[in-house]
């Protein structure tokens, strides 16, 4: 079956919204047992739509796909929001529970988050204290039993739980291809609980200021490739996730078997970022053929005490990096989402002695990283940060040339509970073990240019 939406009456002028028209075009399409959704050139304003299965969704090029900026048209939905299983704003684009999906054709879907942004903000710079939707009342009614739970960057704590452009929940083989994904309340996409999942030629574009605005994160699920993507956001351009403390443990739900090649990362906060939401796990990882500009951090990795979880076998090679704060990071101490009143759970989280190793305690092991020319770097060549009782285990860099900015930038490169910023810094490890560093160049780093401390088994070759 093929269904153009403008024959079910949708607006292409986008005066008019065409959520109705959408959805007849969905219905009748899964009543057929599958078929294509045509979106020819035009505006088109709608509401929240969940996509079913045996579905070619494309939106042509020239197509524009707006979502209204109303919080309570879009229905509240059970997901995972940064990191724990609750109750959240439905995405603006839903697939769950489907398989056999395509999304694709050049077109944008736009997810007009600047009036999520704008309310969001005013919230945590205090200029209001509640939101006045039902919707949000409902949030905070079925989420009542996390009240205690520390709160992720996104603010939990408001129970303005903002929807992703798009999320792919409990679902397999899907393909989104040539497309164009913006403005994302919250995050951009989101793949959940899925295998099979290809990302091609997608450019994920959010502004730099917006809150929370990660491009792509892939949380707990597996077989995933990512090809010839373009990223210029407001927070990490592409998350690795798995779940967050105690729930991300009970769920047990690794992300795994995950090719991400030839992609550009512009801006945002991390390039390619496993954490901090690590509980189930994250492996078997190949990261190829990137390029990283303006970013403030490149290869990320970070946790910390009582999140628990893994990363391992991450295999990292023929990068290019441009204007970097610092080009790799591996950070055991991470800080952020930690209550600042907390001051005994922040002197346990941030001890340099070693604690007892349980189920809460994060590890990172077999971090393969080669052929890395990282130019104009401004704060650190590197910053390698393990805990003592579990260093990082089995690191192995080679071919890793970094140029330092000639002015340099102050910076944090690890936003760890101690002060770690620096200007032109040099290359920096703690806690780690086993690890071999083969053919490290770093040039116009102030002294020290290369130190490792408080570690074993190490071995440099030139």
């Amino acid at each position: 079956m093929h269904v153009d939406v403008t024959t079910l009456g949708a607006d292409p002028t986008g005066l008019r919204e065409s959520t109705d028209a959408f959805r007849e075009a969905l219905s009748r399409i899964e009543g057929a047992g599958g078929g294509r959704l045509h979106v020819p050139p035009g505006d088109y304003l709608v509401g929240p739509l969940r996509l079913c299965s045996h579905l070619e969704f494309e939106v042509a090029r020239g197509a524009r796909i707006r979502f209204v900026q109303d919080p309570d048209r879009y229905p509240v939905v059970f997901t995972r929001w940064e990191g724990v299983e609750c109750h959240a704003y439905a995405p603006m684009i839903f697939v769950e529970g489907a398989e056999d999906i395509r999304i694709s054709g050049g077109g944008v879907i736009d997810g007009q988050g600047d009036a999520w942004w704008r309310m969001y903000r005013d919230y945590r710079e205090g200029r209001v204290t509640r939101f006045p939707f039902s919707s949000v009342e409902e949030i905070a009614r079925r989420n009542a039993h996390l009240s205690t739970k520390a709160s992720g960057g996104g603010g939990r704590e408001s129970h303005f739980l903002r929807p992703p452009l798009l999320q792919v929940k409990d679902s397999r083989r899907v393909v989104i291809e040539g497309i164009i994904l913006r403005n994302s309340a919250f995050w951009n996409t989101h793949i959940l609980y899925s295998d099979e999942v290809w990302i091609r030629g997608v450019s994920f574009e959010n502004p730099p200021d917006a809150p929370n605005t990660d491009g792509l994160n892939v949380d707990s699920s597996r077989n995933v490739r990512i090809e010839d993507c373009t990223f210029d956001v407001g927070d990490d351009c592409l998350g690795l996730k798995s779940g967050i403390d105690e729930d991300g443990r009970r769920v047990g739900r690794p992300t795994e078997h995950v090719v991400i090649r030839g992609c550009i990362m512009r801006r945002g906060h991390g390039g390619i970022v496993c954490g901090s939401e690590i509980a189930g796990g994250v492996r078997n990882v190949v990261v190829t053929g990137c390029i990283f500009q303006d970013t403030d951090r490149g290869i990320r990795i970070k946790s910390r005490r009582g999140r628990g979880g893994f990363v391992e076998n991450v295999m990292v090679h023929q990068i290019v990096m441009e204007r970097v704060l610092v080009p790799l990071v591996v950070n055991l101490y991470y800080r952020c989402g930690i209550d600042p009143g907390e001051e005994e759970t922040i002197s346990r989280l941030a001890s340099l002695l070693p604690l007892p190793v349980d189920e809460t305690t994060p590890a990172v092991r077999n971090i393969s990283i080669s052929q890395v020319f990282a130019t104009g770097v401004k704060s650190s060549a590197g910053f390698l940060l393990g805990l003592p009782e579990r260093p990082i285990e089995g690191l192995m860099l080679s071919d890793y040339r970094v140029v330092m900015d000639e002015e340099g930038q102050e910076g944090e490169p690890a936003m760890a509970f101690f002060p770690t910023a620096t200007r032109r810094g040099g290359f920096r490890g703690r806690y780690l073990k086993n690890a071999e560093f083969r053919g490290v160049r770093i040039e116009g780093a102030e002294e020290p240019v290369f130190l490792v401390e408080d570690s074993s088994s190490i071995r440099c070759v030139d």
